[in-house]
């Protein structure tokens, strides 16, 4: 039996790298680029394109991913919460496989990096670290499509071959970790786990059934992309909605005339047709 983990990421590796005190020359060395702030930047910061760029090589990303390898867990959030759900299953490395998701900023992306290259170190089956466009960004549907398109293949994927699939959903702040429960539940992975900041061990949230209500799909499929206000009502009205319904629900928008359904739940229903 194989168990996939699907990790959300935050910057908790730069904060405690910072706060630890270790490599402090590097930090005087970088003091131009704000090394010590990099975990608390806005996503719009002009710094964020440097630090994406940083690779392995460079004397300060080789420092984070020694900081990691030398205690995992007190250095990186997502990896303790990791190594909890490794303890409690009492799995071997070669019986887990890791997919990582970042969200789209700079600092996200350098951990998420610097993540993976620890598990392959340590011998675990770690893919290549996922960006999800958009996602802790402000744009929240778009984040959240696209958070979910990047899961949806995966986790049906690795369901049919028989995995066992959780999403660890320590890492970020509390939107991201809230969009990959939602993901979770959406998409039907087995479970969801973090770390508990106060209790210090791994607690799981059980998967909800949470979807789109079939009685509405019927039609949210008619309604395609986009329809015309005035036939759209009319569309509505014949199974028995009102617009106002489904725009509490938040299945739909109006915009420009149109009545548009939103991203999230085409998706949704693309993979519920799979």
């Amino acid at each position: 039996m194989i168990y996939v983990n699907l990790f959300t990421v935050g910057t908790s590796i730069l904060s405690n790298f910072v706060r630890s005190g270790f490599r402090r020359d590097l930090l005087e060395k970088y003091a131009d680029r704000r090394v010590g702030d990099w975990y608390r930047l806005p996503p719009q910061d002009e710094e964020q394109r440097f630090i994406e760029s940083l690779r392995r090589g460079v004397d300060v990303y080789d420092a984070l991913v020694d900081y990691v390898d030398k205690d995992p867990r007190a250095a990186s959030a997502e990896l303790n919460a990791f190594y909890g759900f490794m303890g409690r299953w009492c799995l071997p490395y070669d019986a887990v496989e890791v997919y990582i998701y970042s969200t789209d900023t700079g600092t996200c992306w350098l951990c998420s990096r610097v993540i993976h290259d620890h598990l392959r170190r340590m011998g675990v089956k770690a893919q290549e670290p996922i960006r999800v466009k958009g996602w802790g960004l402000e744009d929240f549907e778009r984040g959240l499509a696209n958070l979910l398109d990047k899961m949806a293949g995966i986790i049906s994927s690795k369901k049919r071959q028989g995995c066992r699939v959780f999403v660890n959903a320590t890492g970020g702040f509390k939107p991201e970790s809230t969009f990959a429960v939602l993901a979770a539940s959406l998409l039907g992975a087995d479970g969801v786990y973090y770390m508990h900041e106060a209790f210090k061990d791994i607690v799981y949230i059980p998967i909800l059934p949470l979807t789109v209500e079939k009685s509405y799909v019927k039609t949210l499929k008619k309604l395609g992309y986009w329809m015309p206000k005035r036939d759209a009502e009319e569309l509505l009205r014949m199974h028995g909605y009102s617009l106002r319904d489904l725009e509490e629900m938040r299945l739909i928008e109006e915009r420009d005339g149109k009545v548009i359904v939103k991203k999230w739940v085409r998706k949704l229903m693309a993979k519920a047709s799979r």
